[in-house]
This record gives structure tokens, sequence and C-alpha cells, in this order.
């Protein structure tokens, strides 16, 4: 899942950079919102087995 500015596109000139950037200032504004450094990190955690796990079944051998 890309999250990217249109604008931060054009000002930085490259979509994998502005992705990245997008995703620093979603977590930034995640731990100013809650303060909780655990729970971020349990989301991406999980977020990334869900994918895996979609990714694995597509495989059919897992």
């Amino acid at each position: 899942m890309l999250c990217v500015n249109t604008e931060w596109i054009e000002e930085i000139g490259d979509v994998e950079q502005a992705s990245l950037f997008c995703w620093q200032v979603f977590i930034n504004k995640f731990l100013l919102r809650t303060g909780k450094l655990k729970t971020l990190l349990h989301t991406i955690k999980q977020a990334f087995m869900d994918r895996m796990n979609n990714i694995c079944s597509k495989m059919l051998s897992c």
C-alpha cells in the first residue's frame, strides 16, 4: 500500500522517497496521538504478517 501525496512527489521528485517520507509523517503523527510505540510496532507487525499470509496463501503450498 503506497502512502503518497502528489505534492510531495513533485517536491521530492521520486515516488519511493515520497512514500517513505509519507510513512515517516504518518508514524510521527500516530506516535504524537497515541504516545505508544508498542502499539505502533504491533500494528506494523500485524500488517506485515497479514500481508505475508496473503502472499503465502496465493502460492498454494505454504
